[in-house]
């Protein structure tokens, strides 16, 4: 593809060069730019529609605005936060410095803050009065089923089957035997989506500062009006069971009461909003179909860790909610 340099000299008089194309990310395509010796992210946003980009660059500056560290776009000399280009759509932000934390692998101080910025976003959200049309959409069994009986049909013509496509099926008997043997529906859990919240809040879309805490949020690509503890438990799953071990399990019991300790809610809605995350979390076909429908092998990656995640999570449910909810 070829980028905007020319726009972007346009637009904010920047004379840009290319410095890399950035790896991270499983559906984004962003770089890092530099006029000088100032660097800059662009970002190419998922959307093609101009009126849900909107929606993402008015949840930037409204919890922002709440006290939430956001990373903000550079407006341009119109003072717009985005721009087209080619029938897509780009923001460019300021080049801040923080670092990453691999998922299962926080640190005290990461958990924490983690929790406790989660429940300052969040409280924010619930002041929204944004127009944003995105969601939350409970599990669906049908749909569930359907997806894996199409992506198992395309596993059957390996010959030889490879070992990821084991791993697929030995993941997707796990979740049907779930999903089959559930009977929570999201209307008896009695939930709202009454919340703006970030959509996607977990580790890999933070930054950590050189003591580990949280200094940054950034990639609000799915904000959505969704009940709030959902995506507590949600960033749960992936920040701390990617690498399930009762050393993780302890770290998440500082992140969940952090996040309490800033916005509590009665333990009947924290326990409802966990197994919301579960059966969402469970009834999942992500990988699975983006590799074998959609011919897309970008989060392959993630494959073992979240059957790995599945089978500790199946296997001690109990023992982890009580933990984590007493």
């Amino acid at each position: 593809m070829t980028l905007p340099l020319e726009s972007i000299t346009q637009l904010y008089r920047l004379q840009l060069s290319i410095v890399e194309k950035i790896t991270g990310g499983f559906l984004s395509e962003n770089y890092t730019l530099a006029d000088g010796s100032t660097k800059y992210f662009l970002k190419k946003h998922r959307h093609v529609d101009r009126t849900q980009v909107e929606e993402v660059c008015q949840a930037e500056q409204f919890f922002a605005q709440g006290g939430v560290p956001v990373i903000l776009p550079v407006p341009t000399l119109q003072g717009d936060v985005f721009f087209e280009y080619e029938h897509s759509y780009y923001s460019l932000y300021p080049f801040v410095e923080g670092h990453h934390i691999e998922r299962g692998r926080l640190t005290e101080s990461a958990a924490i803050t983690l929790g406790s910025t989660l429940g300052v976003l969040h409280k924010q959200g619930k002041e929204s009065t944004l127009p944003i049309a995105e969601q939350f959409n409970a599990w669906d069994k049908e749909k569930f089923l359907s997806k894996a009986a199409a992506v198992e049909a395309e596993i059957a013509k390996e010959n030889p089957l490879s070992e990821f496509g084991a791993m697929v099926l030995d993941n997707l008997r796990l979740k049907k035997q779930c999903v089959l043997e559930n009977t929570v529906t999201y209307d008896q859990l009695g939930l709202s989506n009454d919340h703006l919240i970030h959509g996607d809040y977990f580790c890999d879309n933070v930054f950590f500062d050189e003591y580990d805490r949280l200094n940054y949020v950034f990639d609000f690509e799915k904000t959505q009006y969704a009940p709030p503890m959902y995506e507590l438990f949600r960033s749960f799953f992936v920040s701390f069971l990617s690498v399930p071990n009762q050393e993780n399990l302890v770290l998440a019991k500082k992140y969940v009461n952090a996040y309490l300790g800033v916005y509590p809610f009665p333990k009947e809605t924290v326990r409802n909003s966990f197994t919301a995350a579960y059966l969402k979390q469970i009834h999942s076909i992500w990988i699975e179909e983006e590799h074998y429908l959609k011919n897309s092998t970008r989060p392959d990656s993630l494959l073992p860790s979240q059957f790995a995640c599945n089978q500790y999570y199946v296997q001690n449910r109990k023992e982890i909610e009580d933990h984590l909810i007493d």
